[in-house]
Parts: C-alpha cells; sequence; structure tokens
C-alpha cells in the first residue's frame, strides 16, 4: 500500500519505518528540511533506539520529502504525525496540524481515500479535520472532489522504545464514524493483530505473544481513550509519589510499599517508581488539555488537578532535601546527572531536570551537567554562564558538594562510586529515580537521599 506519513519526528518516523518494514510503501513528509535531508543520507535527526537499523532494512521503501505535492501522488492513506505543543496555557496549539490539513486538502489526488490521525488533538477536532479536508472546492490539482474519511488512530509509543511498542503494542486502537475508515485501517495493521509477521533480529517479539487487542469505536471515543490513558498513568505515578513523601515522614520504604500493593492485580507494579515524577512532552500537555476541555463542559477534573500539582511539587521538595543537608547553595558546585526526562531519549520537554537546574541557579550555585545522549541539546538551549557540561561523567563529579541523579541511565547504576567519593567535595548523593545501590553508597561513605526511602 503506498503511505504517507506526515511529520518525520518521535511519532512518524518510528510508525512509518514499521510499516515499510512490513511492506508498505512510504514517503515520509516534513516542512523540516534539515531534518529531510539527514534522513535522505540514512542519518536519524534525534536519539531513539533501533531507527538507524530500522531505516536500513526498509532503504528501498522508503523516501523523504518536503512537497506536499510530490509527496501525496499515488497515495491512498495519509498519517498525520505533527505536534501540537502545549501553548501558554498549557492548551494544543492545532496550527500544524490544522496547516497539514489544508495541504492535504489542496493537494489530494482521486487515489487518496483515508487521513489517519495519530496526533493527539481535543476531543472533537477529528471532525473539523474531516471538515477541513472535505470542504467545498475545486483545485486545479483534481477534478471536482473526492471524499476522505477520517480515522483517529492515538499513539501509545513510550520514548526509549517506540519502535518495540509499534511492533508489539499493548493495544490499537481505531476510531471513526465510518465504518470503512475502520476496515482500512485495520486491514493495515493486520500483520501486527495477528503477530504472523517475521521479527526484525534487533525487536524479537515477546514470549507468549501471539496477538494484539484491536478497539474499534467512534472518533470521540478514539481520542478520549488517549487522554484519559495519559491521566491516568499520571495520577498513578502522583498517587506513589504521594504515598513516598509519607513513607519519609512514618519511616516506611516507598519500594516495599510499591511491591505490596503493585502485587495486586487490579493495580499492578508498572509506574509505580516513586521519583521526582514525569515529564515528557505527553503527560504535562494531555492532563492540563483534559482539564481545559472539561471546563468548556462545566466540569472540574480534581483528581486530574492534584496529580499535576504533586508532580510538579516534587521537582522542589528535592532541592529542600539537598539544602538540609548542605544548607545554603549559593556558590556551591552541584552536578547534574541526567538531563533528558527519561533514558533511551534525548527529548528535553518538560524534563524535571531542566526546573530543577533552573531552581538551583536561581539559589546561587553552580550547575555542572552530564547526559550521555542529550548533552549539547541542552547546552545549545542554555547560554548561561554558571553551567556546565562535560561528556566525561567523572569530570562533571569533580569537585562538586553534592550530585543529582536525575535520569535511570545505565551508565549512572554502574559508576565507580569509590573513585566518586575521592573526586567530589562533599559526600551528598540524591537519587531522584531510586535508580542506585543505596546500602553500596551508604557503605562507601556518601550521603545517600532517595525518595521515599
Amino acid at each position: 500500500m503506498n503511505i504517507a506519513i506526515v511529520g518525520a519526528g518521535y511519532v512518524g518516523l518510528p510508525t512509518g519505518l514499521a510499516l515499510a518494514y512490513l511492506g508498505n510503501d512510504i514517503v515520509f513528509i516534513d516542512v523540516d528540511s534539515e531534518k529531510i535531508e539527514l534522513l535522505k543520507k540514512g542519518k536519524i535527526p534525534f536519539y531513539e533506539p533501533y531507527l538507524n537499523e530500522m531505516l536500513n532494512l526498509t532503504k528501498d521503501n522508503v523516501k523523504f520529502t518536503t512537497d506536499y505535492k510530490s509527496g501525496l501522488k499515488n497515495i491512498s492513506i495519509v498519517f498525520i504525525c505533527v505536534g501540537t505543543p502545549a501553548d501558554e496555557n498549557w492548551k494544543p496549539n492545532l496550527t500544524n496540524i490544522k496547516a497539514v490539513a489544508e495541504m492535504i486538502g489542496e493537494y489530494r489526488t482521486k487515489k487518496l481515500e483515508y487521513v489517519v490521525n495519530k496526533s493527539t488533538v481535543p476531543i472533537g477536532f477529528g471532525k473539523m479535520l474531516h471538515n477541513l479536508i472535505n470542504k467545498d472546492h475545486t483545485s486545479k490539482h483534481i477534478k471536482g472532489k473526492n471524499y476522505i474519511t477520517v480515522v483517529s488512530n492515538p499513539e501509545f509509543l513510550r520514548e526509549g522504545s517506540a519502535l518495540y511498542d509499534t511492533f508489539y503494542p499493548d493495544r490499537i486502537v481505531v476510531g471513526s464514524d465510518e465504518i470503512n475508515g475502520i476496515e482500512a485501517v485495520s486491514q493495515l495493521y493486520s500483520p501486527i493483530v495477528n503477530q504472523n509477521f517475521t521479527p526484525p533480529s534487533f525487536l524479537q517479539r515477546p514470549n507468549g505473544l501471539s496477538a494484539v487487542p484491536i478497539v474499534t469505536t467512534d472518533l470521540c471515543s478514539a481520542e478520549l481513550i488517549k487522554y484519559a490513558a495519559n491521566a491516568f498513568l499520571a495520577m498513578k505515578i502522583s498517587f506513589i509519589n504521594e504515598i513516598a513523601n509519607l513513607c519519609e515522614k512514618v519511616g516506611g520504604d516507598i519500594n516495599e510499599v510499591a511491591k505490596g500493593i503493585g502485587l495486586d492485580s487490579r493495580i499492578g507494579r508498572k509506574f509505580l517508581n516513586a521519583g521526582i515524577g514525569w515529564g515528557g512532552s505527553c503527560f504535562g500537555k494531555d492532563t492540563s488539555a483534559l482539564i481545559e476541555m472539561a471546563k468548556e463542559y462545566g466540569l472540574k477534573l480534581h483528581m486530574i488537578e492534584a496529580a499535576r500539582i504533586v508532580n510538579y511539587n516534587q521537582r522542589t521538595i528535592i532541592i529542600e532535601k539537598l539544602k538540609t543537608q548542605i544548607g545554603n547553595l549559593a556558590n556551591k558546585s552541584i552536578g547534574i546527572l541526567g538531563l533528558s526526562f527519561k533514558p533511551n531519549t534525548d527529548d528535553l520537554r518538560d524534563a524535571p531536570a531542566i526546573d530543577i537546574i533552573n531552581k538551583l541557579l536561581s539559589e546561587g550555585a553552580y550547575v555542572k551537567v552530564h547526559d550521555p545522549v542529550s548533552l549539547q541539546k541542552f547546552l545549545s538551549m542554555t547560554n548561561k554562564s554558571n553551567i556546565y557540561g562535560n561528556t566525561d561523567v567523572y569530570k562533571v563529579i569533580e569537585g562538586c558538594d553534592a550530585v543529582f541523579v536525575l535520569t535511570e541511565w545505565d551508565i549512572y547504576k554502574e559508576l565507580d562510586w569509590q573513585m566518586v567519593k575521592r573526586l567530589m567535595r562533599g559526600n551528598v548523593v540524591i537519587d531522584g529515580r531510586n535508580a542506585l545501590n543505596r546500602e553500596l553508597l551508604i557503605k562507601s561513605g556518601f550521603i545517600y537521599i532517595g525518595v521515599g526511602r
């Protein structure tokens, strides 16, 4: 099948490469000419595991362009995978997706039957998208009109495992108000649903996975499924962080508490890891958007609002813990290990580390930073003179009064802590992800501070 993917980013690129691997011909369309030129040269413009390998496997089935007219030629399905970033009021900015809809409407051909939206949009936007694409016009590129069916296919990809989640998802959601749209997209995903494709050597199928559930529903429900899923996961993380804060007061260990409640099949262990809270491009934006949408209908989403308050408070609480150990932070040298909002990605959007660094700087601290993937990206975003970065983690640690671990990269779990002890001026380690071996650090002479421990 001939498919166009509009947006070659964190969602579009894994989606398109996976569909190409399954035998489809894919054209990626993106207005970022620099990104497209890199992809034409076989280079991935951001960090995501296995994308390089997948691009190499599928290079004969994929093309890249910035031109909608040539990109939409002979295409029967278009996937929209552009960003809907939060604006200054935390509402999703729909400028990009509306522009895409206009371009599809302008350059569509008679072969184009379906537009599949994977971008996260306000509930009900699918119908607006339908109207934008199917509005009455006579284009010089086509004679008359051809009717296009709009389908919602929300993404549930985790950055750091996007390709794995594409091939082996927990579920696939397909929403449309027209049965032909549901049938077409369901058929496209049938190799994944039935798990009857040969897995790539670097992404083997999980043991026991023989089929993937597919949820077919209406447009509105599909859009709400995406928001509700992210809101629930955000609340789960904030819940365990509230319990972690209580553990610190009463003397409990949040790791043991999480294990104890996670064994309840109704709760589950996933997303019960206490720490400095969630970040990234989805949870903050989607919880806020859901709250704002509810307000339009006179509803107040109390639990989701509370989850946001708890989450962003964690970024301040962790600094207060440091101040109880070393006092005033003015002129203190503080090491930051980990900048991206989670491991295996270079994404810095709403990363807790950014807020924590800014708070440390406002207290007069000198900040030294390291991240195995996103360091240069971070340094290019800041021009502050009191920030030092180095690709050598031990040079960052050297002379520090205290060190924060804010992203649970494996490199930090495997540090030589005896060497760290010799290099540091102080001996305080703040483990913002409960990722380190507490007993080892204490034995090595550090003051270890975790979350809820």
